[in-house]
């Protein structure tokens, strides 16, 4: 629960609307790592909730999955700089 958490499951709609919501009118993406090394293998990346509702507190980012992507995603940093914006 520190001040830069923002993937947290226990989050609820409106703590992330108090830390994203100012942004709810800046285009933006969250690029998510399906590789991440620090998720856990029994979460179901495909159906993290988290992610959706994040991109809903940013005003309705765009969801970009980088499949084989690590946490950084320096393993992906051609495929990262050619996704499309918008």
């Amino acid at each position: 629960m520190g001040d830069d958490d923002m993937f947290s499951s226990d989050l609820s709609e409106d703590q992330l609307r108090m830390r994203l919501g100012h942004m709810s009118n800046i285009p933006c993406q969250v690029i998510y790592s399906m590789d991440d090394e620090y998720v856990p293998d029994y979460v179901d990346k495909k159906a993290l909730v988290v992610v959706e509702r994040l991109c809903r507190s940013l005003g309705g980012a765009e969801k970009v999955e980088i499949e084989h992507g690590n946490h950084s995603l320096s393993n992906r940093v051609e495929e990262v700089v050619q996704v499309k914006c918008f």
